[in-house]
């Protein structure tokens, strides 16, 4: 098995030539979505906002028996799923949105990485101790998650590594980060969120300082 830094970069790279490929979750991104569900043996995945299948493929590729579930109702995405993820396209299940999947189904993660106007219900589709990760900014996202889970902690993380090359963005920008939410958590997932909580302010700190120089 690839290591999921390795799956990250090769994933990122390989969708970055796809038509779509504006809009995908950059290496870093997928690397803290493969970490996350690795530390916490996670089996049960919700992707909310499937796009053109960059996480899902990344995930399939380091654990294929994984239940993967994932909404979706953009056409151009809907068909581009089809054809980018290939055979991998039928450990898929696809829904036009989080209301349209059976109320008996439970997550151990929920990744929403795109928009859906029935976000509100996704509680009832999450266990005790399931765990949200947000990719990229989406701040309203974010608030709704917090105001839903009140008791949760929830940490952004980011890295100081720019975008390789060979990729879609910019290598002179920063890859992508994202926001993780542990709704009731457990002692390892709140020193994974201290740790990440002061490492992120200081690689906050270490840009500024960049931008300056």
């Amino acid at each position: 098995m690839s290591s999921i830094s390795k799956i990250a970069k090769r994933k990122y790279i390989e969708y970055s030539k796809y038509e779509g490929s504006q809009h995908i979750a950059k290496e870093h991104s997928i690397y803290r979505i493969l970490e996350c569900i690795k530390n916490n043996k996670c089996e049960s995945v919700l992707e909310v906002g499937l796009g053109i299948g960059t996480i899902f493929s990344a995930v399939y590729e380091f654990n294929p028996n994984l239940k993967y579930v994932g909404t979706e109702n953009n056409d151009f995405c809907l068909n581009s799923l089809k054809t980018n993820l290939k055979d991998s396209y039928n450990h898929l299940e696809i829904h036009a949105n989080i209301e349209a999947i059976p109320k008996t189904e439970k997550f151990d993660v929920v990744i929403i990485d795109g928009k859906d106007d029935t976000l509100n219900v996704v509680k009832y589709y999450l266990k005790e101790d399931s765990i949200i990760v947000i990719e990229g900014d989406r701040s309203d996202q974010e608030a709704t998650m917090v105001k839903m889970f009140p008791n949760c902690i929830n940490v952004h993380i980011v890295t100081l590594k720019k975008n390789p090359a060979d990729g879609f963005f910019d290598v002179k920008d920063y890859q992508g980060g994202v926001k993780v939410i542990f709704i009731k958590p457990n002692t390892k997932q709140y020193l994974y969120w201290l740790k990440h909580k002061v490492l992120t302010n200081l690689k906050y700190k270490v840009r500024i300082l960049k931008k300056k120089v």
